[in-house]
């Protein structure tokens, strides 16, 4: 008894689940048939890149001292845009696509580690230590 009802729970579950109304969407259209009628402003970019100069300016070391080497990255906020094996004493200018959406970069140089921000599709790093005077 206790299976039968069940059963028949089971299957009017099933019939009134089926006997609900679909969603209709509904959808405007501007009378566009194909993507050469479609209007878009012409300050409009469709790009989800940009390009950005990466400039890098490497710690000057004495002639007779070998310079350090490490591997260096460079990364977005979620990826890694560059990783190249670089002496600290190296300056260094790249190109690199990233999205557009990308605001900063961040550095890594053995354990140095940099941010800065992208202005006008350019960055700026440099090894060169900051010397502030304490007093």
């Amino acid at each position: 008894m206790k299976k039968l009802f069940q059963l028949t729970l089971i299957i009017l579950t099933v019939i009134l689940w089926g006997c609900q109304d679909e969603l209709t969407v509904q959808t405007t259209s501007n009378g566009a048939k194909d993507m050469s009628a479609l209007k878009v402003s012409p300050d409009f970019d469709w790009s989800t890149a940009k390009t950005i100069e990466i400039t890098i300016t490497g710690l000057p070391t004495l002639s007779n001292v070998e310079a350090v080497k490490s591997t260096l990255t460079i990364k977005g906020e979620d990826k890694l845009f560059y990783s190249g094996f670089h002496a600290i004493n190296e300056d260094l200018a790249l190109k690199l696509v990233v999205p557009s959406n990308e605001t900063k970069i961040q550095l890594k140089f053995g354990s140095i580690e940099k941010e800065a921000t992208i202005e006008n599709n350019k960055v700026t790093f440099s090894f060169i230590p900051t010397i502030t005077d304490e007093k």
